[in-house]
């Protein structure tokens, strides 16, 4: 589990990043908005490497922070904090793990970036297009925000999704697209446990 530790891309991760950024190259962005963890940035720096807009880093759009279970293996969570991990597996949305947030406050602070988003991209006379990287669990609070039955593990690693903003609302378009990734099939596969 990573939650708020400041992991880099790996070397397959770089290489999805820059497949990601080559597929959204002629997509027009007035800006582009990213997590400030050093993996979701990583990502919107080659994302940059093909725009010249706005770019802006939102501590709001990180991971869920994970609290004591950060660093940590679920394996080595049940045995290291036996009481705290089965609190979080029998309520994995309201529980906030010691140290961390809960899924909830995910949800709540993804929510107020979003809005805030939001507001900026509506604003004056034409509609602007954002790319907003960020992670697994903030993207399933966004998705679960909109009423998206789904749980966690919905979107992969430098997977697209589109959402659109009109009338006050999100709208889903596409969730977790990796069509841009399909020639690193082979190297997804050797790094499978």
């Amino acid at each position: 589990m990573q939650g708020h530790l400041d992991v880099p891309l790996s070397d397959l991760g770089r290489k999805q990043a820059d497949m990601v950024a080559w597929a959204l190259k002629d997509v027009p962005f007035d800006a582009v908005y990213s997590s400030d963890l050093s993996r979701a940035r990583q990502t919107a720096e080659a994302i940059m490497k093909h725009h010249t807009c706005r770019f802006v880093l939102d501590r709001r759009l990180r991971e869920v922070h994970v609290g004591i279970f950060q660093g940590h293996t679920d394996e080595e969570n049940q045995t290291l904090y036996p009481e705290e991990w089965k609190r979080f597996r029998k309520d994995p949305v309201n529980y906030r793990r010691p140290g961390g947030e809960s899924f909830q406050d995910l949800k709540d602070r993804v929510a107020r970036a979003l809005t805030d988003i939001a507001r900026w991209n509506t604003q004056g006379d034409c509609d602007r297009i954002a790319a907003i990287v960020s992670h697994g669990g903030a993207i399933s609070a966004l998705l679960a925000n909109m009423g998206h039955p789904r749980k966690s593990g919905v979107v992969g690693n430098c997977s697209t999704s589109m959402f659109r903003f009109g009338g006050g609302k999100w709208e889903m378009v596409k969730i977790g697209d990796v069509t841009h990734l399909k020639d690193l099939a082979s190297d997804l596969v050797e790094h499978l446990p």
